[in-house]
């Protein structure tokens, strides 16, 4: 008897938490958004965009937040376009019971700027992603050229991974060249440029002097 009682009791009170969050869901639903804060965690002192561009970007998507019922915003929508944009690594947003929404950001960190025979510049990322360049945001990060025939002419504003570039190792050996000095506190703070010369050697600059 005691069993049955134990087991009527917690069915009961499990039911009864399933209410109430359902019911605390629908009313957040209708709690009008007061505004929302963008935070950026980004480890290079150069990022590759702005956080007036990523608010700018999430206000065109939406027209406005503030005011508006939080049930009547698409958060997944957002969080769909911020994931899609080249610079962004996450985004993650949560919005209160006061109905605050808070976006937070971790970019992209660019370690090589490419500019390549056909003088077309882009960014390799720490992770091997090519991103295009933001005009108005250069990252002052190590730059390779000279002989790189990679056949990269556009883009089109979105990132690629270097394995999806068929027939270019040159991009891979400049990626491990660039992460081992990156990696390096000593040839991260010396070498300033890599120059590819015409048999296809690596010419390392560095920042001072003629070596």
């Amino acid at each position: 008897m005691k069993k049955v009682l134990g087991i009527l009791f917690w069915s009961i009170l499990l039911a009864g938490i399933g209410v109430a969050v359902v019911f605390m869901q629908m009313k957040h639903k209708e709690t009008i958004c007061q505004g929302f804060t963008l935070s950026i965690i980004d480890n290079n002192p150069d990022p590759l965009i702005s956080e007036a561009d990523i608010r700018q970007q999430i206000l065109q998507i939406t027209d406005t937040l503030t005011g508006k019922k939080i049930g009547e915003i698409d958060l997944m929508q957002i969080h769909g376009i911020l994931k899609d944009n080249p610079y962004i690594l996450n985004a993650d947003i949560q919005s209160d019971i006061s109905g605050n929404l808070s976006v937070e950001i971790e970019l992209r960190r660019a370690i090589l700027r490419v500019i390549n025979k056909d003088s077309y510049s882009y960014y390799i990322d720490e992770d091997g992603y090519l991103l295009p360049v933001n005009p108005g945001y250069p990252s002052r990060v190590l730059i390779a050229n000279g002989n790189i025939k990679d056949g990269i002419k556009d883009l089109n504003g979105s990132r690629i991974h270097l394995s999806q570039q068929n027939n270019t190792p040159i991009i891979e050996e400049l990626y491990e060249l660039a992460s081992y000095i990156d990696w390096s506190p000593f040839l991260s703070k010396m070498i300033s440029q890599v120059w590819v010369n015409e048999k296809g050697a690596y010419e390392l600059i560095p920042l001072i002097g003629n070596y």
